[in-house]
């Protein structure tokens, strides 16, 4: 995303706490800060894209933290998926400090953030939307004002909730046609052009039939996204009687060791559920 923004022509000061990440950047031309306060004194806008919430708290939060260099004027950016609550708290310390605070969680993985297609939801005040869209279009390509503060985050958890239970049930479907008779392969030509397909599907089956259970660390990600959901519902008040029965079965794939990828639930259908 930092890459892209530098072939769109912005001045890029980067801080990194893997500094060796950094280099790349340095490279195009990107200048280094020593922290994030430094990172955040030069900047107009501020842009994160962090693993979790805990890591968002501390980076914004934390002593020596964005907030604690927050100017007026400023537009902080928080890029992850880090939950309603945590949105309208940022927002409400951007205001104090007579800042700007845009939740923009993105979509797309890794591949769309390197092609700059990424689908970005931003929640905030409108007049800070507008002023980032030229930033955010040079990253990707569906970009949409979601509303106030924390909308963004509930459009991206709601994006999180079809993906989590679109590969769960997957899973589930591909297990019970193979326990048919129906070879992997077949399946997946099969379903990939009729009505139950999904992008989803699409990421997924080709790992079920070929049994690739490891290629992406991403359990312990959708896990904190579940949680985020389930946050958000219970704040407004929405049942999640699907996520809470998906919610079981994630933790049974855990306890298992099967946590890895969510590719790894087809062997909880083979070996644990009969």
């Amino acid at each position: 995303m930092a890459m892209n923004l530098a072939k769109a022509g912005y001045p890029l000061t980067v801080y990194n706490r893997t500094r060796e990440r950094e280099q790349p950047l340095l490279a195009a031309g990107a200048a280094s800060a020593p922290d994030v306060a430094a990172a955040v004194a030069r900047a107009d806008v501020v842009l994160s894209c962090l693993r979790d919430p805990a890591a968002v708290r501390d980076v914004f939060l934390g002593a020596g933290g964005v907030i604690s260099a927050t100017t007026a004027g400023q537009v902080l950016v928080d890029h992850g998926t880090s939950g309603i609550a945590l949105a309208r708290e940022l927002a409400a310390r951007a205001t104090a400090a007579g800042a700007d605070f845009v939740d923009a969680p993105i979509s797309g993985g890794p591949d769309g953030a390197a092609a700059a297609t990424l689908s970005i939801m931003a929640g905030g005040s409108r007049a800070a939307f507008e002023r980032l869209q030229p930033v955010l279009g040079a990253m990707g390509a569906t970009i949409r004002y979601t509303g106030p503060s924390g909308s963004g985050q509930a459009l991206k958890l709601a994006n999180q909730l079809l993906v989590i239970v679109h590969q769960i049930v997957a899973a589930e479907a591909f297990a019970f046609a193979e326990k048919a008779g129906i070879d992997g392969h077949v399946f997946q030509e099969v379903i990939l052009n009729s009505w139950g397909q999904s992008r989803m599907l699409e990421r997924i089956v080709p790992r079920f039939a070929s049994r690739s259970f490891a290629l992406l660390p991403n359990a312990p990600l959708f896990l904190k996204d579940e949680a985020l959901i389930e946050e958000g519902a219970a704040e407004l008040g929405t049942p999640l009687p699907i996520l809470k029965t998906v919610r079981g079965l994630l933790d049974r794939m855990v306890e298992l060791g099967y946590g890895g990828d969510l590719a790894a639930a087809l062997k909880l259908y083979e070996e644990d559920l009969r």
